[in-house]
């Protein structure tokens, strides 16, 4: 359910520049949202909750980005993040565009990696909200500072060696303090008093200050501390590719430069550090597997990503889901006339898990208005729905593949047909050896789907009814993101001819085919795009691009066993 929008008479402070609403409109609300760490298993319900349900989302850098998928359909995504000093934003625009959103109506979600609160500059954005007048809330998240010293085998307390930790951070800069009455700089946080920091007792834990660790060890050596403490840096922090370099504060700098250890990093100090060589074991239940520090970029639609994704996950692969494409159901008048003459038909056929399971849904989740424009409950009302299962009994059910068969099991039924190639000319002919002129086939399939089937039906005069249950739209809201994620990606897996259209469109901005890349316009890699099978590839071709690797089966089982092969 959507978060309801606050009314509120509340006028706009002006505390901020370049920003007007109208006085008692209804005003969205802003969430002030931890991630986590990185690992998306580390984020929370709450959290969750608020991505779904998100019209906005503005994001950091650090964020896991599979996390974007979770939103809906036409949610507006928002990259404002920052790394090594160069900003896609500034504080003051961030704090701008919240505000701003608000006054659209958006239910925003500002997201931003860890926990919010926590050198995340959360309060300043909280504040700048509550001055404009406008409804928040803070969602806490995991923060690195204690969850990536434990993935490292860390413990930041140990009754043996520590009793207390503080949390640190070297960034330096002018603040803006906001209070009731009025707003004022102050100066930045300096970290340069090391005889006070050497001094403290128990663990160190430095975020956001790798780039100075020079600075750092140097401070807290010539200010007592002993040149032999053991110190940690840990970079991306719970993810697959964390790496750890362990050593001491006089001999750090020269190890990470030969480790080639870089950002995003954070840095543990303490005895407890020394535990790590006995309590580390990040992953080791992955390692083994084949696809261990791969990073996958899947590009398909929710429903199969989400199987690829967990067949890949078994793989120990690291994923990044970015579906480029969404399935919108269409609930139509001539759908709802099917359904009530479904006792009709003796054959039912779905080219696609997405056409079951919108089959199935029993038309949960369904928009006020169908694709007719007339309202969904007059439709539905006009039609005996939701359906009786039970009418299915006598009706055979025929599908385009293994991923197709295994998601109608999921729903209680076991398919008559399936054939041996995965392809919808495979399917059709298969079909017309076994139908009879006494047969009558409801095909249930996607708007854009190819006319394969209709034309072998019709040339031999079966008696079927076409229609399309969904239709699958390019999801443009995730373009700036899919090439910001693309560079780090090795592989990338192209589930659909469609899904590959959208891809090249969106890495070239292209919108057709034939001739799209120029002799010497950049060309997406070649080299690590892996195609679901022959009319996916097909497509890439026509764009000018030949995958690096087909899948076999066409299925997600045969991507994950293609990139097994490719390396092992």
């Amino acid at each position: 359910m959507k978060y309801d929008y606050i009314n509120s008479n509340l006028k706009f402070k002006n505390t901020e520049k370049n920003i007007t609403s109208d006085n008692g409109g209804k005003y969205g609300t802003v969430f002030i949202v931890g991630a986590g760490p990185g690992d998306i298993k580390l984020m929370t319900l709450k959290a969750y909750e608020c991505i779904k349900n998100a019209d906005t989302i503005i994001y950091d850098d650090l964020i896991n980005p599979s996390l974007l998928n979770e939103a809906v359909h036409g949610c507006e995504l928002i990259y404002a993040g920052k790394r090594n000093g160069v900003h896609a934003m500034e504080q003051d625009e961030i704090n701008n565009l919240l505000i701003k959103k608000a006054f659209e109506g958006k239910m925003t979600v500002r997201l931003k990696g860890g926990d919010p609160f926590l050198f995340g500059r959360g309060s300043e954005e909280a504040q700048a909200l509550k001055n404009a007048g406008i409804e928040y809330a803070v969602v806490p998240g995991v923060s690195s500072a204690l969850s990536v010293p434990s993935s490292a085998g860390i413990p930041l307390t140990d009754r043996r060696y520590a009793s207390q930790v503080h949390i640190i951070t070297a960034r330096r800069g002018k603040y803006i303090k906001y209070d009731s009455k009025s707003v004022k700089h102050i100066k930045g946080y300096d970290i340069s008093d090391y005889a006070a920091l050497s001094k403290l007792e128990g663990t160190l834990v430095f975020l956001m200050s790798f780039n100075v660790i020079d600075e750092i060890t140097n401070g807290l050596i010539n200010a007592g501390k002993p040149k032999e403490t053991p110190i940690a840096v840990i970079s991306n922090g719970s993810m697959q590719g964390q790496r750890k370099c362990i050593s001491t504060l006089k001999d750090i700098n020269v190890k990470i430069k030969a480790e080639k250890i870089t950002t995003p990093a954070i840095i543990v100090i303490g005895e407890v550090v020394e535990l790590s060589y006995e309590l580390d074991n990040f992953m080791q239940e992955y390692k083994k597997r084949p696809l261990f520090g791969k990073k996958i970029l899947i590009t398909a639609s929710r429903y199969m990503a989400s199987r690829l994704n967990k067949i890949l996950d078994n793989y120990g692969a690291e994923t990044v889901v970015i579906s480029l494409i969404e399935t919108i159901p269409l609930y139509t008048e001539r759908f709802y006339r099917a359904m009530e003459e479904l006792s009709s038909y003796t054959w039912l056929v779905f080219t696609s898990s997405n056409g079951i399971n919108i089959f199935f849904d029993e038309l949960t989740g369904i928009e006020d208005e169908t694709e007719s424009g007339m309202p969904f409950n007059d439709i539905k009302d006009s039609y005996k729905y939701p359906l009786d299962l039970r009418n299915l009994g006598d009706i055979k059910i025929a599908v385009i593949g293994s991923g197709s068969a295994s998601t109608l099991r999921k729903h209680g039924f076991n398919p008559d047909f399936v054939p041996k190639s995965y392809s919808l000319k495979a399917l059709s002919q298969g079909l017309v050896k076994m139908l009879t002129e006494k047969d009558r086939v409801l095909i249930l399939r996607a708007e854009e789907a190819g006319s394969d089937i209709n034309e072998i039906f019709t040339l031999n005069n079966i008696n079927f009814s076409d229609i399309p249950v969904y239709r699958t739209v390019k999801a443009q809201t995730r373009k700036d993101e899919l090439k910001r994620i693309l560079p780090l990606c090795d592989y990338v897996c192209l589930c659909s001819s469609m899904g590959a259209r959208a891809y090249f469109e969106m890495t070239a901005d292209k919108t057709s085919e034939k001739n799209s890349f120029k002799e010497n316009e950049d060309k997406p890699a070649e080299n690590n795009i892996i195609s679901i099978g022959p009319v996916t590839t097909q497509t890439c071709v026509n764009y000018g691009i030949t995958p690096f690797a087909q899948a076999y089966p066409f299925n997600s089982e045969g991507i994950a066993k293609c990139l097994c092969s490719l390396v092992c």
